[in-house]
């Protein structure tokens, strides 16, 4: 019964330490992580699963079975239900405006905070690329001022609210994202 336990905190630290290297690394090689983070997800509901059968099939429960199909499930639902990341979000201040923009294969998408602060993911593919900073609102147009000085050029600073959503303001007639509204408890 031993294995069993071995087996699932292998398990589960293996499909919770995949899932976060994937994240933190992003590219190609976070891609090909994630893919081994579905593999692993899967083993673990099958083992879980096994696990679940004997101990129903053979009608006995004893502690280290059920202590393997718990950590089997405690680490699924902290992929699942992601209370890391729930955390993290409950620290910083209420988001009183979050937009997004889809593109074929990313998203770009902008979140104002109460306080002042602000996220900007510019949806590269198959990369993290977020920006913090302050927004300073006057009356229909946003600004946005970085923390970071290596925000690419191509990444605009203001933004005019309409009717649809956040739309960017730029001095040229490229591609320009139109942030459609998910909250909106921005005041004017």
């Amino acid at each position: 019964m031993e294995k069993e336990v071995k087996y699932a905190v292998g398990i589960g630290l293996c499909l919770i330490l995949f899932k976060y290297t994937a994240l933190w690394i992003g590219g190609w090689t976070g891609m090909v992580i994630y893919l081994f983070y579905y593999a692993i997800g899967f083993i673990t509901i099958l083992f879980a699963s096994i696990l679940a059968i004997k101990a129903i099939s053979k009608k006995t429960l004893n502690r280290a079975r059920v202590f393997s199909v718990s950590i089997s499930l405690l680490a699924l639902a902290v992929v699942v239900f992601q209370p890391i990341e729930w955390s993290i979000e409950k620290l910083k201040s209420p988001v009183v405006y979050a937009g997004s923009c889809k593109h074929t294969v990313s998203r770009v998408w902008l979140k104002l905070r109460a306080d002042g602060s602000c996220e900007y993911n510019a949806g590269k593919f198959m990369e993290s690329e977020m920006y913090t900073g302050i927004y300073h609102l006057k009356e229909d147009t946003i600004q946005i001022n970085f923390h970071s000085s290596k925000v690419p050029k191509d990444i605009r600073t203001q933004f005019v609210i309409n009717q649809l959503g956040i739309r960017e303001i730029g001095d040229s007639i490229g591609h320009y994202h139109m942030f459609i509204t998910k909250i909106d408890k921005l005041k004017r």
